[in-house]
C-alpha cells in the first residue's frame, strides 16, 4: 500500500487541497517541534552541567571559582560538612528562585543573615573567608 493510498483512506473523501494544506501545517509543526527538541536537549545539558558544577568536590569544600574570587565560602549553619545531597537540593532550589522571577535572590534584603531562599531551605550560609598568613 502506498502513502497516497493511506492518505486517501484516512482523508475520508476530503478535497486534495485540504489534505495538502493540513500536511503543510503538520510539517511546519513537526519542524518547529524538532527545533524545540534541540533547544530542550541543550537546556537539559546546561541543567546537568550546572548541577554537576554545584555538586562537585570543589563545591563540597564550600568554594567555586566565583566564590574564591569573591573571598566567600559556603558553610553549613551548624558547621557540618556539606553533602552532595545538600548541594544538589540547594542547586535545585536556586533554579526555583530564578523561576520565581528572581524573588529568592532578593530575600537577602529581608533576612538578618543575608541568606537567599535556597540557603535558608538548606541551612547554608555564605561567609567571608578569613586569610591565614603564616
Amino acid at each position: 500500500m502506498t502513502i497516497a493510498a493511506i492518505v486517501a483512506i484516512l482523508s475520508h473523501g476530503e478535497h486534495p487541497q485540504t489534505i495538502r494544506g493540513a500536511h503543510l501545517v503538520d510539517s511546519l509543526l513537526l519542524w518547529f517541534a524538532s527545533r524545540l527538541g534541540a533547544i530542550g536537549l541543550g537546556l537539559f545539558t546546561v541543567f546537568v552541567a550546572f548541577l554537576a558544577y554545584q555538586c562537585s568536590s570543589i563545591a563540597r569544600a564550600g568554594y567555586t571559582p566565583g566564590r574564591r574570587l569573591a573571598g566567600i565560602v559556603l558553610v553549613h549553619k551548624h558547621g557540618r560538612e556539606l553533602s552532595r545531597t545538600r548541594l544538589f537540593i540547594r542547586a535545585l532550589l536556586s533554579l526555583f528562585s530564578w523561576a520565581l522571577l528572581g524573588a529568592g535572590y532578593f530575600w537577602p534584603l529581608l533576612d538578618s543573615y543575608h541568606r537567599s531562599l535556597h540557603d535558608i531551605c538548606t541551612q547554608t550560609l555564605l561567609v567571608q573567608r578569613k586569610l591565614h598568613l603564616s
